[in-house]
């Protein structure tokens, strides 16, 4: 007997989709507060394995603490994207041509013992996406197929164009009227039954055995295609499969250009001074101690109210303003930056955040390495971007 799909949504104050939203938002509180103790622990670390008379004896210690940084960093981001509040860099992208890139790359995922096939039901497959979230999406979604295949079995992805009605929408809460483009992935592995369906894209939980699986590869699938206004579907038969279809819209408007982040090496301060704000007071002793090494002339702030005092004083002397979004004393970075630039609109202005985006912050125009920073970052990559800030603000 098939096991019904799952559709991420249903009615009452405790539905599964009610569930997945509050918890959204609990990991992505988590995050924010993880990713600034992670910010100093990776900085500081990075600082001592520069020091040319580093002890022998501490190299390896330090190697291990960047790399367990570099995994806790990876968490904070799966944790973001499953609350949905990753900073995206939308484009206009053809998905067949996507999946025909990481082709290579998703036989590798599925091994030697999964047979790969791609269908391409329509030649219309342009949605507006962040291209390296659609990967995400398409490798995650592969290797818990192979899982449940036990690296043997088959494993199709197809694109197809789809016109969704009302009667979709009665019967799945999640989905929407109008054209979209569905993506399904489907694999021949053992299926699942109703009580896994009904915590599949919880964070955190998995059926493998412990340390063969982190439970946040199906959770931040999902968090991804909710934040490109599409929904997941799932239908599996115990024994015989499951197929994932995942739903984004056809785009409407003009393309979305490109930006291009920071990659070239930060060059001399030029004697600027850079009003600081941050609430984490390690993090921010941990700032201005980078950009003053370089040159930077360093004004600090833990609030907006504090900010407010600091600009008072020395208002014609501050080239860029560096704060965090999520602030205390009811002056967000985003307030403090509105005041301050209605005072002198030429001030450069360098988000930073361990929160990830929010509905609010999608208005700004934010993008990664241009005039924001998303936490954990590494010194010098924030003098990168300083950098350019003032060159190009």
């Amino acid at each position: 007997m098939e096991e019904p799909s799952q559709h991420l949504e249903s009615e009452g104050p405790l539905g599964p989709g009610k569930k997945l939203d509050a918890a959204g938002q609990l990991a992505g509180g988590v995050a924010h507060h993880l990713n600034s103790i992670l910010t100093v622990i990776k900085g500081y670390t990075a600082i001592l394995l520069e020091q040319p008379d580093l002890p022998l004896g501490m190299v390896e210690p330090l190697q291990l603490m960047a790399a367990s940084t570099t995994r806790g960093a990876r968490l904070t981001r799966q944790l973001l994207a499953y609350s949905g509040r990753l900073i995206m860099q939308t484009r206009r992208l053809n998905l067949s041509e996507v999946i025909g890139n990481i082709t290579p790359a998703l036989r590798l995922v599925l091994g030697e013992g999964v047979a790969l096939q791609v269908l391409h039901k329509t030649e219309a497959s342009e949605i507006d996406a962040d291209s390296s979230m659609i990967e995400e999406v398409i490798m995650n979604m592969a290797a818990n197929a192979r899982d449940g295949m036990n690296d043997r079995g088959q494993f199709q992805l197809s694109v197809e164009t789809v016109n969704i009605g009302l009667a979709e929408t009665q019967r799945n809460p999640a989905a929407r009227t109008g054209r979209f483009i569905c993506l399904s992935l489907a694999d021949t592995g053992c299926g699942m039954g109703k009580d896994t369906l009904d915590h599949l894209f919880e964070p955190f939980f998995t059926t493998k055995d412990v340390g063969k699986g982190t439970g946040m590869g199906l959770a931040t699938a999902y968090g991804m295609v909710k934040q490109h206004n599409g929904w997941i579907e799932v239908d599996s038969v115990v024994g015989k499969g499951t197929c994932f279809k995942t739903y984004f819209p056809v785009p409407v408007a003009a393309p979305t250009p490109a930006v291009s982040p920071v990659t070239d090496a930060f060059p001399h301060s030029g004697q600027k001074t850079i009003l600081v704000v941050e609430d984490e007071a390690d993090l921010r002793q941990l700032a201005a101690e980078v950009l003053n090494d370089h040159g930077y002339r360093i004004l600090e702030a833990a609030n907006g109210v504090e900010a407010l005092e600091v600009w008072r004083l020395h208002r014609d002397q501050i080239d860029l303003l560096l704060t965090d979004i999520v602030l205390p004393e009811g002056i967000t970075g985003l307030v403090l930056a509105q005041r301050l630039q209605a005072e002198q609109p030429r001030l450069r202005v360098l988000y930073t955040s361990g929160h990830g985006t929010t509905a609010p912050l999608m208005k700004l125009n934010l993008h990664e390495g241009i005039n924001y920073l998303q936490k954990p970052y590494l010194p010098s990559r924030m003098l990168q971007i300083v950098a350019a800030c003032l060159k190009n603000g």
